[in-house]
């Protein structure tokens, strides 16, 4: 139906959806509205996350790039692997990538290092998570 994402920088899954639905309880979701944007240019996808250096707002991806961002959301929805990316993510994640801080204010970590849904809430809890986000991003650039 998609036709060949990769060419837009993302992989097919080595595992079909209702294997994937079996194996870990979760559904895969293509959101259509962030697809077109990737289609057109809008959003760019880049190569997997190496580590973000502790205390810096430097991201070295996997093809050993690095850029510098305002901000970094992690919304991957999987509690596994944020704490394998980040050099210390002790400063803002536990031990089993979950953050430290509590619900309802475990989104906000300090630099404009940002998390939505790694506290189990599910899609509403990444809903608001989101919006908190945002908003604070908003004020950020207001100020």
């Amino acid at each position: 139906m998609y036709g060949d994402i990769t060419k837009y920088g993302m992989q097919r899954p080595k595992e079909g959806p209702f294997f994937i639905k079996i194996r870990d309880n979760k559904y895969p979701v293509i959101d259509m509205g962030v697809f077109k944007n990737i289609k057109s240019g809008k959003i760019q996808v880049l190569p997997a996350l190496e580590s973000i250096k502790g205390g810096e707002d430097e991201v070295v991806f996997e093809n050993g790039k690095c850029y510098q961002f305002d901000a970094i959301i992690f919304a991957t929805g999987f509690r596994i692997s944020p704490h394998l990316w980040l050099q210390e993510y002790d400063l803002f994640l536990n031990k089993n990538g979950t953050p430290k801080l509590m619900y309802p204010n475990h989104w906000k970590g300090e630099n404009g290092f940002y998390c939505a849904e790694l506290a189990g809430t599910g899609i509403i809890g990444a809903t608001m998570d989101a919006q908190k986000i945002a908003d604070d991003i908003c004020n950020l650039i207001s100020k």
